[in-house]
């Protein structure tokens, strides 16, 4: 679509790189995101006897597993009180 313009043949070039590299780094995050966030379900979240706070449906756990990626603020005391050796 940019083929008119010889100067924007480059950039059309390395916008399919990043794109690429980008769509390789979602894949390998997902790859590990969604176990990590499957046990965290188990240990923490609706399934155990008590959840914890903020742990308690599907979608609040996985922002907060996101947030543990970004290093955001999380609940943290509310895991070590669930579970020491876990947290």
């Amino acid at each position: 679509y940019a083929r008119p313009f010889r100067q924007t043949g480059p950039f059309v070039i390395i916008l399919g790189h990043i794109t690429a590299d980008f769509l390789k780094w979602a894949v390998l995050f997902f790859i590990i995101y969604i176990p990590y966030s499957a046990s965290f379900w188990m240990v923490f979240g609706g399934v155990s006897p008590t959840p914890v706070e903020g742990y308690g449906t599907a979608s609040e756990l996985l922002f907060n597993v996101f947030r543990m990626t970004v290093v955001d603020q999380y609940n943290f005391r509310g895991l070590a009180e669930q579970d020491a050796t876990m947290a």
